[in-house]
């Protein structure tokens, strides 16, 4: 997720338990990191972005920015970098493909088929549960 997070659109990646100020404070931060970074070579353009950037976050977060590398610009971007990251809710969801065989699906089965999130590893194991030989490979109950 860390390289992909500001190119994602939090109105469409994130489930339905993340709240809309969640989403919109994710969106805000995103659209910031973006200008302020298309603007990197444009000191007008940066400073009026960077502007609205630090009175927005004085009114969102407690806020007291000194700069880490004396790089106005790059203290900035790591500053609103972090915040994303740091403030991106759980419930954000982000697509993967993974391979795997039926050992590592055993161990996983194993580990996860009764787990809290029913939503997330229930479905998986559900999945698991339907792959040709899973019970005689996968599963082993008995």
């Amino acid at each position: 997720m860390m390289h992909r997070i500001v190119k994602m659109d939090f109105s469409k990646c994130c489930n339905k338990y993340v709240s809309k100020t969640s989403i919109n404070q994710m969106k805000t931060l995103v659209n910031f990191y973006n200008l302020m970074d298309l603007n990197k070579d444009n000191d007008e353009a940066f400073n009026d972005v960077a502007k609205d950037y630090r009175i927005w976050v004085e009114s969102e977060f407690s806020w007291e920015w000194e700069p880490i590398w004396n790089d106005f610009k790059k203290d900035l971007l790591y500053d609103c970098y972090m915040r994303i990251l740091s403030n991106c809710p759980m419930g954000a969801e982000l697509w993967v493909h993974c391979s795997t065989n039926y050992e590592q699906l055993a161990t996983i089965y194993k580990q996860r088929k009764n787990h809290k999130l029913k939503e997330d590893w229930g479905e998986f194991c559900a999945w698991i549960e339907s792959l040709p030989y899973a019970k005689e490979l996968i599963i082993c109950e008995g």
